[in-house]
């Protein structure tokens, strides 16, 4: 099946690493199989889960389903089928997608002649003619098309937007509202963040007991992990070769980038690219010195783990990465613990006297008053 003229498969094409090209890491190609897996067995009726850090590979990993979906399972679908669709949602309102967003994008790519972008030929007398856009109109006209074109995935990335809200019942609401895009027929794909995980798997007992989770995880200090992240860093080392001071530099600092990048080598690699556009504006190789220039902001960093933490626990696979001291900022000055002794006392040893307790001032004291006459 030809995707490269729908839009959302090219915008999935797109999100290739730019340094590396995909690297076959451990994680990812457990979760790959996984997918491939699941799907050889027809999860109808089923929400298949794909939750993982930001930059953890869940939009390639999306890439290689539809490609091994068109290639292998679907392989003898009708020229007029479109067994898998999808769409990129994205925050309008509120900081959230819309319902009608989701179902406008769907009906364009399942290839409904009334919500295509492209204009329609005139040679033969076609017209758009005017419809309608409320949300029941879209939900007839989206189920009609599904059957038509005998959908049977769909899939949906960065679908923590859809639960992006502040009001809990309706977000919860709104994922309930896609189980109608679960048929007999049909399997949703959803792919996002940890925040989706939260809401699909606690707000709705009907929408969480179809979900099939598959969690891309990140690295931590386990001798596992750290002999698949050095793996990870020589790949790096090898696509950036020529920018390196030394060839030794990036396999020295293993444990640090591994910190200070969550153990995600999607954030590896913008934290590289970082260092790359950092040193070469300035004419230098990449050193220790760019590599301590170019580390994230304190802030920044505890968000991100912050938000990996909370998604670990939820789904009960927490990592720990934290083997070398906790600041990200290597230069922070430890802070001096409090002490009652004076710099002299510390010298000779002795305590520091404790000074007179201060006398309350005059608009601090409450005297006794009298309290005033009553005239009867």
């Amino acid at each position: 099946m030809d995707y490269s003229k729908r839009r959302f498969f090219r915008e999935l094409a797109m999100r290739e690493p730019k340094l590396t090209g995909v690297i076959d890491h451990r994680n990812f190609k457990i979760c790959r199989h996984e997918l491939k897996e699941l799907f050889r067995l027809s999860p109808t009726e089923s929400v298949v889960l794909l939750v993982g850090p930001t930059h953890c590979g869940k939009s390639q990993l999306l890439a290689f389903l539809v490609k091994f979906l068109g290639e292998d399972i679907y392989r003898d679908a009708g020229a007029n089928d479109r067994p898998v669709v999808g769409l990129s949602a994205m925050t309008t309102r509120e900081g959230r997608t819309t319902p009608k967003f989701a179902l406008h994008e769907l009906l364009e790519d399942v290839g409904h002649p009334f919500f295509q972008i492209e204009p329609m030929s005139t040679a033969e007398g076609l017209y758009r003619p005017a419809i309608r856009t409320d949300e029941t109109y879209c939900l007839r006209a989206l189920k009609g098309a599904l059957h038509a074109r005998n959908v049977l995935v769909i899939l949906v990335d960065d679908a923590h937007y859809l639960v992006r809200t502040s009001n809990e019942e309706f977000r919860a609401s709104l994922l309930e509202a896609l189980k109608g895009l679960v048929t007999p027929r049909t399997t949703l794909v959803l792919a996002g963040g940890y925040e989706l995980a939260n809401v699909a798997m606690a707000y709705r007992t009907h929408f969480a007991e179809r979900l099939l989770v598959v969690h891309l995880p990140r690295y931590g200090k386990t001798r596992a992990d750290v002999a698949e992240w050095r793996n990870i860093i020589a790949v790096f080392t090898q696509a950036m070769k020529s920018y390196l001071e030394s060839p030794g530099l990036l396999d020295d600092r293993a444990d640090r980038l591994r910190y200070e990048c969550h153990g995600v080598v999607g954030i590896l690699e913008k934290r590289l690219l970082r260092a790359q556009a950092y040193a070469t504006a300035r004419g230098e190789q990449i050193s220790a010195k760019v590599l301590h220039a170019t580390r994230p902001a304190d802030v920044t960093w505890q968000a991100t783990e912050a938000d990996i933490v909370t998604g670990e626990k939820l789904l009960g696979t927490q990592v720990d990465v934290h083997d070398i001291p906790r600041s990200v900022n290597l230069s922070a000055p430890v802070p001096e613990s409090k002490s009652s002794e004076t710099p002299k006392a510390r010298e000779k040893g002795q305590p520091r006297k404790k000074s007179a307790a201060r006398k309350p001032r005059p608009f601090e004291r409450r005297p006794k008053r009298a309290l005033p006459e009553v005239r009867t």
